[in-house]
C-alpha cells in the first residue's frame, strides 16, 4: 500500500473499487502518524453504468485498536481528481447540524469500541479520508462497496 499522503508527495497511482470487488481497499494502514491537514490516498470508484447511475453505497471501516483519542477525520469526495486534492469536499452525514460529518471518538458507538463503520450513498468518482485533527493513536481505514 502506498504511504499516507503519497499522492501529493510523489504522484503515486490511486486504487480503484469496481462493482462486486471482494476485498476492501486499505487507505490508512495504522503504522503511519496521521498529520492534521493531510489526506489518505484516494480511491477511484468505478461506476455501475456508463451514465454513472444512482448513488452507490460506499463503506468506510475505521479501526483504532487503542481508540482514536482526540482525532477528527472527515470523509471526502470529488468528481475531478488532482494529486493536491483541490477538488475534494467533505461529506455531510450523521448529525444534520454538524456539517461536514466527522469520525471522532463519539462515532465509535460504545465505550471501548475499537472500530467504526460509516456507509454513505454517494455519486462520486473519488473518495479519501482527510485528517482534520491528528488522532492520538494509530488508525487503519478500509473502503469497500
Amino acid at each position: 500500500m502506498p504511504l499516507y499522503q503519497a499522492q501529493a508527495a510523489s504522484n503515486t497511482p490511486i486504487f480503484s473499487l469496481f462493482p462486486m470487488d471482494p476485498a476492501p481497499v486499505q487507505i490508512l494502514n495504522g503504522t503511519e502518524a496521521l498529520v492534521a491537514g493531510a489526506s489518505s490516498i484516494a480511491v477511484a470508484i468505478a461506476p455501475l453504468t456508463v451514465s454513472g447511475g444512482p448513488g452507490e453505497f460506499i463503506t468506510f471501516l475505521f479501526q483504532c485498536p487503542l481508540g482514536i483519542g482526540a482525532g477528527v477525520l472527515q470523509i471526502q469526495e470529488s468528481d475531478l481528481y488532482d494529486a493536491a486534492g483541490n477538488n475534494f469536499t467533505s461529506v455531510g452525514f450523521g448529525n444534520p447540524i454538524a456539517f461536514p460529518g466527522v469520525v471522532n471518538a463519539a462515532a465509535f458507538n460504545t465505550t471501548g469500541s475499537t472500530s467504526c463503520k460509516v456507509t454513505l450513498q454517494l455519486r462520486t468518482r473519488y473518495v479519501r479520508v482527510y485528517c482534520q485533527t491528528a488522532p492520538t493513536n494509530p488508525v487503519s481505514c478500509y473502503v469497500s462497496r
